[in-house]
């Protein structure tokens, strides 16, 4: 409530003095300061500066590895007093030796028999979801994965799809073999 009160009286002064025209000052009133230019604060850099360097040294400190203060401290080996001659077979041996390659890895010999059964099982595991005969040619959903005649099912084993007909997919194989899987 007093400051409703204080408000009213406000506004009762303001409308019984009302404000000198431009230009005049009013008795009693000065005028606010003018902003002083702010100095760039000298202070505030070194303490940035100052902290930078630290947090560089802290992180440079770090990042070396413990191993070189001790390697640097721990005393050197002494030479031997007799070097190893240039002519030794030893020596020779050490900076002829060629570098080793890799061998290939052995391919495991799988017999036709096991291949055949492997593709069959592969060909069974087939989820076929939908097929669709067509003049522009046949398609069939399997595994979720659109596929058509002369497609590549498996790349390890070569099989690819040879026909898709309304009840059933016809893979082959690189040999010629076919294997049938029957729509659910």
């Amino acid at each position: 409530m007093s400051l409703i009160n204080d408000a009213l009286k406000k506004a009762q002064q303001e409308r019984a003095n009302p404000p000198p025209p431009p230009g005049q000052t009013p008795v009693g009133f000065s005028p606010p300061p003018s902003p002083t230019p702010r100095r760039f604060s000298w202070g505030l850099l070194a303490v940035i500066l100052v902290s930078c360097v630290g947090t560089a040294l802290f992180l440079r400190w770090f990042d070396s590895p413990a191993s070189s203060s001790v390697a640097a401290s721990a005393p050197s080996p002494t030479p031997t007093s007799r070097p190893a001659p240039e002519s030794s077979p030893v020596a020779a041996a050490v900076t002829s030796a060629p570098t080793p390659t890799p061998l290939p890895t052995p391919t495991p010999v799988v017999s036709p028999e096991a291949e055949q059964a492997r593709r069959q099982a592969f060909v069974d595991r087939f989820r076929i979801t939908g097929i669709r005969l067509s003049s522009s040619g046949n398609r069939a959903l399997i595994n979720d994965r659109l596929v058509r005649v002369g497609d590549l099912l498996d790349p390890v084993s070569g099989l690819t799809v040879h026909t898709i007909e309304t009840n059933a997919i016809v893979c082959i194989d690189p040999q010629g073999r076919t294997y049938r899987k029957a729509v659910p």
